[in-house]
């Protein structure tokens, strides 16, 4: 009731998903191959995730799952190995941060099974 109609503005927001799949034996990020008097041991690889526009920040996380994941953005699985705190670790990194990066080791997720090289897979929404 009351208003005039022809101030009304209309902002289109797209919404997607951010996806990583990263594995243990993937080369660390070109950043940290910097010498060794700069920087002190080596990191690993990492999954970096970042919302695409300014305003946005990390606002939940679909999926993680540190072991075997399999399948792509949007319609990852768990694979028959999979560690129990991936999504809280990966939570707790991201939501609410414009980016955030995780290392993928067992010394972050623990070894949910040994003997085979495990990977990081997470999709997450920005808004």
């Amino acid at each position: 009731v009351g208003g005039d109609p022809t101030k009304i503005s209309f902002a289109t927001r797209q919404t997607g998903s951010l996806c990583a799949h990263v594995s243990e034996s993937h080369p660390s990020p070109i950043d940290d191959w910097i010498s060794s008097q700069r920087k002190v041991g080596k990191l690993g690889p990492v999954v970096h995730l970042e919302c695409p526009y300014a305003n946005q920040v990390i606002s939940s996380i679909k999926f993680a799952s540190f072991g075997t994941p399999h399948g792509s953005c949007g319609s990852y699985n768990q694979g028959n190995c999979s560690s129990d705190s991936a999504l809280a670790v990966v939570q707790q990194a991201c939501i609410g941060a414009k980016s955030c990066s995780v290392g993928v080791s067992t010394k972050m997720f623990g070894d949910p099974c040994t003997g085979i090289t495990k990977s990081l897979a997470v999709e997450a929404a920005c808004s």
